[in-house]
């Protein structure tokens, strides 16, 4: 059976320095679906029924995965990066509503917990998946719009991130990808005035 996405929002979880609210977990779940792909190199990390398990264990989901919801899986991690590389609410609305309609939770009143749960109507593991993501980015844009969602600018780097920074002015997935850019960044301007006369 597929657990609930319980809505009790409490403040939230605070990813880097704004707190990204309740719905931050299924934003953060589209971007780390997303990132399973190495989308510079082709390298694929969700080859099979094992590497799913994994990564559903990893977000804390003990799942039935069977070799049918691998390339189903395959699929909505391309739709959730059109999310990240959207760029503009309208766009990324009309394909978080696609993925709500197409993945769609039944609301029901928690009965031994305070809150609202949003029960998936589909049985596999991607239904899971696609639920808990597209209802998380749908009430995270609401909230914080699109442009704290992104994909990251490091030349060697192309990973989904969900901005928690206080000036949403995040352009990196990582610390390891800014740091790594403002050194490339720095040794260009280094060539460059050595080759001044």
């Amino acid at each position: 059976m597929l657990s609930s996405i319980c809505i009790h929002y409490t403040g939230g979880k605070d990813i880097g320095q704004v707190d990204l609210g309740y719905f931050g977990d299924g934003a953060q779940l589209a971007a780390d679906l997303v990132n399973t792909r190495g989308w510079i190199n082709g390298k694929e990390r969700l080859t099979g029924v094992e590497e799913v398990r994994a990564f559903l264990d990893a977000h804390g989901q003990a799942r039935n995965v069977t070799n049918a919801d691998v390339p189903k899986l395959l699929d909505l991690r391309d739709r959730l990066r059109e999310i990240f590389q959207a760029g503009d609410d309208d766009a990324a609305r009309r394909l978080i509503n696609a993925l709500l309609a197409e993945y769609p939770t039944r609301p029901q009143l928690a009965a031994d917990d305070p809150g609202v749960t949003f029960e998936p109507t589909g049985t596999d593991a991607t239904a899971w998946i696609g639920a808990h993501a597209a209802l998380g980015l749908a009430f995270f844009i609401a909230q914080h719009g699109t442009n704290r969602l992104g994909i990251c600018h490091a030349s060697d780097c192309a990973d989904a991130y969900v901005d928690g920074s206080k000036n949403s002015n995040k352009r990196y997935c990582s610390g390891g990808c800014a740091r790594l850019e403002s050194v490339r960044a720095f040794r260009a301007r280094k060539r460059k005035t050595a080759e001044l006369p």
